[in-house]
């Protein structure tokens, strides 16, 4: 899971999203994973790999997501989305 586009400036993530919706989307969602498994693992008070938090978060949050997601093709910047 990692993200080039966080080392991008926001125009260049900007313009990267308006060239790949499908790319941003995926680099939203990785994003929100990691974040998942970091929150995760603090509560539990252990490592949580990245395979178990992403499977957890799709059973979770996927379908709420994509559903956001699709509404947001409207040019909502999906990166302030939270």
């Amino acid at each position: 899971m990692g993200g080039t586009t966080m080392n991008m400036s926001r125009h260049d993530r900007e313009g990267t999203m308006k060239q790949d919706p499908f790319r941003a989307r995926m680099e939203v969602q990785c994003s929100r994973i990691e974040r998942y498994r970091q929150e995760l693992a603090k509560k539990r008070g252990r490592p949580v790999s990245k395979d178990e938090a992403a499977q957890q978060w799709i059973e979770q949050y996927a379908e709420a997501f994509a559903r956001d997601n699709d509404a947001n093709r409207n040019g909502t910047d999906l990166i302030n989305s939270k």
